[in-house]
């Protein structure tokens, strides 16, 4: 607390003019302040800040994202639709297991049923006098050389339907793989109405 040096009037740090008498206390109140503050801060070391606990910043929990019910629904039906098509295809493109032994597609057959189907036959036909007529080429396609051939030849009209059917002997010997071109074979008499005619191997003979 300083006072007006001339009438003892007590005067605050902060006044210039004593309110008693008037007079200057600039002086005197400026001593009272750094008397102040040596009292509060004897040593004179500058007072530091007080220090206050850190606290460690931990981010919030993020909640985790809500999906929706709709594309939800979106998924679960295409997925089962993938599923059905994947079913369907299957069951549409699969193949039944034979049963017994078949032969290798591409290999000859060593039964004789199968000698037949591995024959292959081409002719052409002409009438000649009211008798039918072939020429053409017969393929071995077995691994057995054939003594001979019997063929089926239909006559059918111009509707397709069978009009006489003839059957046709192909004499050989026949090695495998090999091919007997024939000429002017001759069939059966031409039956009225005949447009085409049809010749395939029914049946082999092996030497």
């Amino acid at each position: 607390m300083a006072f007006c040096p001339k009438c003892g009037n007590p005067i605050g740090s902060s006044e210039r003019i004593c309110a008693q008498c008037g007079s200057d206390v600039s002086g005197a109140a400026a001593t009272a302040g750094r008397s102040a503050g040596q009292s509060a801060n004897p040593s004179g070391v500058p007072a530091q800040p007080a220090a206050y606990p850190q606290t460690a910043m931990v981010p919030p929990p993020i909640a985790p994202l809500k999906q929706k019910k709709g594309t939800t629904r979106i998924v679960a039906v295409v997925a089962l639709v993938v599923l059905a098509g994947a079913y369907f295809y299957n069951r549409s493109h699969g193949r039944a297991s034979p049963t017994g032994t078949q032969p290798t597609p591409g290999a000859p057959s060593n039964t004789p049923s199968g000698l037949p189907a591995q024959q292959w036959l081409s002719v052409q036909w002409q009438n000649e006098g009211g008798t039918v007529m072939i020429t053409g080429a017969w393929t071995n396609n077995s691994a057995f050389t054939l003594a001979s051939a019997t063929a089926e030849c239909d006559q059918t009209d111009s509707g397709g339907n069978p009009v006489t059917k003839n059957d046709v002997t192909l004499k050989g010997p026949l090695a495998p793989r090999a091919v007997d071109n024939f000429m002017r074979v001759r069939v059966g008499t031409l039956s009225s109405g005949t447009t085409a005619i049809n010749c395939v191997i029914v049946n082999v003979t092996r030497e």
